[in-house]
């Protein structure tokens, strides 16, 4: 047995230390695996052809670090005609004197046998991140099956990363696995869930995480008739709350039945969340809020609830200015308040589910933005509309690069919390400036 100790100042070279001591030294801070938030986490996915995709990502295995900001394609051989096969994706290191290096590397499996095993020895160490079933025959990428690996029970796949420089991931095997890990684990009570004044997003928060802890949901598509469900419901509570009393729905009645809603929908996660694990590690990734969760095909799934949405909220920007003059007035212009209302509700709820449920929850730019767009522009929703949704774009932009700039070389800082840092101080100036009266 060796013991050893470090770092101290040389003199004359009696102190010298290697990359494995620094290495030593990491492992005391970092445990092996993919860092979550930091670029796509190294998720396979299909290409084109017999492609597949790895994405970007950064990993820490026995000592040695391996990232990777851009996404790598491997060609798959065709299907066998003796019977499926599983290829292997792993994440490696290579000590051996002649190579010295981290990669990533694909191999091929056999037919009729399980997924290729890692090799984990001294000099050549890796683990699984994912496998890839092909089918007999196969031709096409469309027919393979990726099955995801990390964070999976095993020490023959990736787990992630957990250290300093982020958050403590924990993986849960099954639904019943959370009551023991919540009370071993104090990071697990600090889960906290956003909404925004209206609670619509909360209530998209909570619909999607009753699919995953119930009904096994993944995946943009059924998480976006999960938020769109979630949210509708959510939008429909609020505007009845906020129409009680005289004087009908006004945005502050809106705004106060927004708060308690969301608020109340807040317990109802924590009270879904406790009890349960199933999905918790992708749920807590998703509430985060981050532009790295979306890609094409995400985008391609919602474009048609946007585009639909768009066209709803642009075709209401004249009656919009009616109602603005008073519901009396606005009948008097032949505005039907009750379409118009609809309309407009529909369109934000559209566009706030469709969204949520791509990247996740993401405050005060729908609440920040119009407000700082009408000082200049005006109240007219012909103008005040279109320059919303182009100034709300750059503000999450902007938001995305400075969560990655600051938080550099860490994971990146979710834009959500940038977004909050940023649209809170700017919130209270508008209030402070401006004269709030209801419409």
């Amino acid at each position: 047995m060796t013991e050893r100790s470090g770092f101290f100042v040389s003199i004359n070279g009696d102190r010298k230390y290697s990359a494995d001591d620094f290495g030593r030294m990491f492992d005391g801070v970092i445990s092996d695996g993919i860092f979550q938030n930091w670029g796509r986490a190294y998720q396979v996915v299909k290409g084109n052809g017999r492609q597949i995709i790895i994405q970007s990502g950064r990993a820490w295995l026995k000592g040695h670090w391996l990232e990777n900001d851009a996404e790598r394609y491997y060609t798959l051989n065709p299907g066998s005609t003796d019977g499926d096969r599983y290829d292997a994706v792993f994440i490696r290191v290579d000590n051996t004197r002649a190579v010295r290096v981290a990669n990533i590397r694909a191999v091929q499996g056999n037919p009729n046998q399980g997924i290729p095993q890692p090799t984990q020895t001294p000099d050549n160490y890796e683990v699984l991140i994912a496998a890839v079933r092909v089918p007999r025959g196969a031709q096409d990428a469309t027919a393979f099956e990726i099955i995801d690996c990390r964070g999976k029970s095993g020490t023959e796949n990736a787990q992630w990363a957990q250290s300093v420089m982020q958050p403590k991931q924990i993986t849960l095997n099954n639904k019943f696995d959370f009551l023991n890990a919540f009370n071993n684990d104090p990071n697990l009570k600090k889960v906290i869930t956003r909404g925004n004044n209206l609670g619509v997003n909360t209530g998209a928060s909570l619909a999607i995480l009753i699919g995953v802890a119930f009904l096994d949901i993944s995946g943009a598509s059924q998480f976006l008739w999960f938020a769109l469900i979630g949210a509708t419901l959510t939008a429909v509570f609020v505007y009845a709350v906020g129409s009680l009393g005289p004087g009908g729905p006004t945005p502050v009645k809106l705004a106060l039945a927004g708060v308690a809603t969301s608020a109340a929908l807040s317990c109802a996660i924590s009270a879904v969340m406790l009890p349960r694990a199933q999905g918790l590690d992708d749920y807590r990734f998703w509430q985060m809020g981050s532009l790295g969760r979306g890609n094409w095909s995400s985008l391609t799934t919602i474009a048609p609830f946007l585009a639909v949405a768009t066209v709803l909220a642009l075709l209401v920007a004249g009656p919009l200015n009616s109602l603005a003059l008073g519901e009396e007035m606005a009948i008097g212009l032949g505005v039907n308040v009750t379409r118009t209302r609809l309309a407009a509700a529909s369109a934000g709820v559209l566009l706030c589910s469709a969204v949520t449920a791509v990247i996740g929850p993401i405050g005060f730019v729908g609440l920040m933005v119009p407000h700082t767009v009408r000082m200049p522009c005006g109240p007219d929703h012909r103008w005040l509309l279109p320059l919303s949704a182009l100034c709300g774009a750059d503000l999450l932009t902007l938001s995305d690069v400075v969560g990655r700039v600051v938080s550099r070389p860490s994971a990146a800082l979710p834009v959500a919390v940038v977004t909050a840092f940023i649209g809170a101080p700017i919130l209270i100036m508008i209030v402070r400036g401006t004269k709030v009266r209801e419409l």
